[in-house]
């Protein structure tokens, strides 16, 4: 079974060729074209200086008096037990807090797993962007 194309396409958006560049997406409702984002290297690049910025993990309650006092300050939290996955876990003590977090391993890297989605118009797509003037006219009413 042939999908359909263009108007009253099952699909919102259509790959489409656009010279010796990367592929363009065309809105299936007002035929709009423009060029597919990855958003793989602004994640990569977000991860790289959260890292260099909060170099050791803290609670994650932003009002908290322990939000980026890090898990080594004596006092500050409980050990918590572990996930499922492994990592340690940990509560925060600040009066009135008690939120409960989970720490990655050492080792961990997101971006080191991270396999771009080939089909962008795909509902499990999260690495690309897409936008369209009609899409994001028809989320604001």
């Amino acid at each position: 079974m042939e999908s359909k194309r263009g108007r009253g396409a099952n699909n919102r958006y259509t790959v489409v060729a656009s010279g010796k560049g990367p592929p363009d997406a065309r809105c299936n409702t007002c035929n709009e074209q423009f060029p597919l984002k990855s958003n793989q290297g602004i994640f990569e690049e977000a991860w790289r200086l959260t890292k260099e910025t909060f170099p050791e993990p803290s609670c994650p309650e932003v009002d908290c008096e322990n939000h980026r006092r890090g898990i080594s300050t004596e006092g500050a939290y409980y050990a918590f037990g572990t996930t499922k996955s492994g990592s340690k876990r940990y509560r925060c003590r600040a009066e009135g807090c008690g939120k409960t977090f989970s720490v990655k391993p050492d080792d961990f890297d997101p971006t080191a797993r991270r396999k771009l989605d080939k089909d962008p118009t795909s509902p499990f797509s999260s690495s690309w962007s897409t936008r369209c003037r009609c899409v994001e006219s028809a989320r604001l009413r």
